[in-house]
């Protein structure tokens, strides 16, 4: 949710100034394309934007519908047919051929408190937008419904049938952690829609302080991650040179663990170089939902640190345990080891491998169909 949260706060800086804006959704991908579904763009009368959906091949053009929206006040979908053989990519010079639809809509302020309610939100969830209709559609386009895992709709949906339909939708993409586009109805009743899967940033929690940990809570900050540095050292000083959004706890990690909300969206990367300390963290991150937990340290350290467990938490531990933490990426500074975990942690959340582009095949964004994987 953070580009959201980025869309907001970029609207609130033009609002203040009494400019008008519209929001960009890239709602539909077939082929290839810079950006998956779900990517927004914020742009102005004025040309003005933030954020992008193209890549920058097609932002010139978004802006001229943009201003149609603005003085029409109505949204529209743009189809971008960026095909190799067709005339439009080569007139704009894509470099990543595919179709694309574009939601263009005027950004007031009541989407934007809506927006701001759902970047808020604690827990991930699907948020479903009409971007298509028929003439006949029992939906407008730009309806919206925010639809939790167990079923809850923030707004009534449709009559009829369609409204198990999208619940259903929003369900296996909750269930799948994948965005989707999903057409409903035939004919002059038909209506497209993106089926998002939202989830509140990553939460990161770092046990010591040093170098490395400043580096990586830096990183953190600049990814829009929920960071946490826990250490009985991490003084006066440590404070002055992490982000003001870090959480700063100079306490023992055994008096504090349990109320540090470790959940199944939480990394944790130890670094304090303690090993009784590590130890009985690593008892505890064992039976913890944390799917990923990152250890500091030479492989003999590890060896050694694994040996003072018993069975039961080293079988906890499997598959979530990185040691020695980070990619094999030759990093050497401590930005450049934070920049390895980093890189690692968002792997493992996207359930990557971490390895060369250039060694994939396929789509390099993961989709699968009509699937995108959701962040």
């Amino acid at each position: 949710m953070n580009e959201l949260r980025a869309i907001i706060e970029n609207w609130k800086e033009l609002s203040a100034d009494g400019r008008r804006s519209v929001l960009l959704t890239l709602a539909d991908v077939v082929g290839s394309s810079c950006r998956r579904p779900g990517a927004r763009m914020l742009a102005d009368e004025e040309g003005w934007i933030a954020g992008h959906i193209g890549g920058g091949c097609l932002e010139g053009d978004l802006i001229e519908h943009a201003r149609a929206a603005l003085q029409s006040g109505e949204p529209r979908t743009v189809i971008y047919d960026l095909s190799e053989s067709g005339e439009l990519a080569w007139g704009l010079g894509i470099g990543c051929p595919g179709t694309i639809e574009v939601f263009i809509e005027p950004f007031d302020e009541a989407l934007v408190l809506r927006f701001e309610a759902i970047a808020n939100l604690k827990a991930p969830v699907a948020l479903v937008t009409v971007f298509q209709t028929g003439d006949d559609a029992p939906c407008a386009r730009g309806d919206r419904w925010v639809i939790r895992s167990d079923g809850s709709v923030d707004r009534s949906l449709p009559d009829g049938s369609s409204a198990a339909e999208i619940n259903n939708a929003a369900q296996q993409v909750l269930a799948a952690r994948k965005s989707s586009v999903r057409e409903f109805g035939t004919d002059l009743e038909s209506f497209k829609v993106l089926v998002e899967f939202l989830a509140p940033p990553l939460k990161l929690v770092v046990f010591g302080s040093g170098q490395d940990t400043t580096a990586l809570l830096v990183l953190a900050a600049d990814l829009g991650w929920e960071a946490t540095v826990v250490d009985p050292g991490a003084i006066v000083e440590a404070r002055r040179r992490v982000p003001d959004t870090v959480t700063v706890i100079t306490a023992e990690p055994d008096t504090v663990v349990d109320d540090l909300g470790i959940d199944d969206r939480t990394a944790v990367v130890m670094l304090s170089h303690q090993f009784q300390r590590d130890r009985a963290l690593l008892e505890y991150l064992s039976g913890s939902q944390a799917p990923y937990v990152g250890l500091i340290g030479a492989f003999a350290r590890r060896d050694a640190l694994l040996s003072a467990l018993s069975p039961e938490h080293l079988s906890d531990l499997e598959g979530r345990l990185h040691a020695p933490v980070g990619l094999d990426i030759g990093g050497e500074r401590p930005e450049e080891i934070a920049l390895s975990i980093a890189a690692e942690i968002l792997a493992v959340f996207n359930a990557r491998g971490g390895g060369f582009l250039r060694d994939g095949k396929g789509s390099i964004h993961g989709r699968q169909d009509d699937e995108v994987e959701g962040t």
